[in-house]
Formats: structure tokens, C-alpha cells, sequence
């Protein structure tokens, strides 16, 4: 998943999120606008696979006035069948099933050799290291930073708080709310940050300054 942003407005969108997907590299492209949450983007993708499952299931459907389904009188020739058929006695049916496993098969190969090259071209870059922990300061605490730093599962290095550096009041929508200067485990000081302190709490339990 990603974003295409800096874009002119259209209408009302200024952005495209894009989603590939992971096995058969198809990319599905959703007009945004600033400013979005989460939950905006799940309403939109989640919007985007109802419509292509509605799209598909009327367009791959008999129509009587047509003779054919509008997939095929769009495409001309008809719908591959989308459901697992382990066996059929129908010899296109048949033919469809063997289709679809050799093509399945070629993708997983093809997807494979690709890992494969990756992974070759990557490791001719790197030397072998061995990295110890070590300890910053930070006000009256020892943290540990980890050299080279931790990474979550999808690569993205993790952060969270190490501790705190200050403290303040703002005053949002007429309440008074605290905030906290956070410094950063695997992030250096210069980047410490001003958070909310009930988001912080709702996001690191464990959190405790």
C-alpha cells in the first residue's frame, strides 16, 4: 500500500492510494482527498472491493435481452469461472481447472525467481558485522538503543518511547490537555517529538512516564 500525492485537485481529490496485490501483482488505484484517517482509507478500499465484486457478479451473469453475459459481449469471449472445481465430467470446465493450476504454478515460480535475484543483487552489498546494545542517557534513564536498530515484521524500523524529555499544557478546543516531549528508542534527540499524553497511553500501554 502506498499514496501518489502532490497531485492538482480533481474535483475533490488531491491523491490516489494504491494497493498491490502481494501474489498476482494487480493494483487497485483510489482517489483521496487530504486530510484522511484510517478509517477513511479503510471505508475507501473496503468501498472499492464491494464495487468490484457487485461489477463482477452482474457482469458475469446470463442476460436475457443480450443472449450472453455483458462480460462477453464487452470482451468477447466468456468469463473465467472464479470457484474451485476439483474434478468435472464437462471437458471446458476441465480445460479451465488445468488453466488456472499451470497458471498458478507459473506465477509462484515466476514470483520465486524474482525473490531469488533480489536477493542475490542485495547480498552483494552487504559485509558481514556484529553489533553489541548500548546505553544512551536520557535525562535520569539508561535506554537501550540497539545498533543496527529493531524492525518489525514488514522491515519498518520500530519505534516507540524511551522516555520523556519535557512537559507542557496546550489548550485544545477549550480543555487543557498535557503533553510530552518523547524521546525516541532507535530515533536520535534532535527528533524527539511534542505527543498527547492520552494518545500516547492508548497506543503503548506499557508506557508509563
Amino acid at each position: 500500500m502506498n499514496f501518489v500525492e502532490g497531485l492538482p485537485q480533481s474535483i475533490k481529490f488531491n491523491c490516489i492510494l494504491v494497493v498491490i496485490d502481494k501474489y498476482t501483482k494487480y493494483g487497485h488505484f483510489i482517489a483521496l482527498s487530504h486530510p484522511y484517517t484510517v478509517l477513511d482509507i479503510a471505508k475507501a478500499y473496503l468501498g472499492q472491493v464491494y464495487k468490484l465484486h457487485v461489477e463482477w457478479w452482474y457482469n458475469t451473469n446470463y442476460n436475457t435481452t443480450l443472449g450472453m453475459t455483458p462480460f462477453e459481449a464487452f470482451y468477447v469471449y466468456k468469463p473465467p469461472i472464479m470457484f474451485a472445481v476439483q474434478a468435472s465430467v464437462v471437458e471446458g470446465v476441465q480445460d479451465t481447472m488445468a488453466q488456472r493450476d499451470q497458471l498458478n504454478q507459473t506465477l509462484k515460480d515466476n514470483i520465486l525467481r524474482a525473490q531469488h535475484r533480489m536477493k542475490q543483487n542485495e547480498d552483494k552489498k552487504r559485509t558481514e558485522r556484529e553489533y553489541q546494545p548500548t546505553k544512551k542517557k536520557i535525562g535520569q534513564n539508561m535506554v537501550t538503543s540497539i545498533n543496527p536498530p529493531e524492525v518489525e515484521n514488514d522491515s519498518q524500523v520500530r519505534v516507540y518511547p524511551a522516555g520523556v524529555l519535557d512537559k507542557r499544557m496546550v489548550k485544545r478546543d477549550s480543555k487543557a490537555m498535557t503533553q510530552l516531549l518523547v524521546q525516541w528508542v532507535n530515533l536520535g534527540p534532535e527528533q524527539a517529538t511534542w505527543e498527547d499524553y492520552t494518545v500516547l497511553k492508548s497506543q503503548f500501554l506499557d508506557f508509563d512516564p
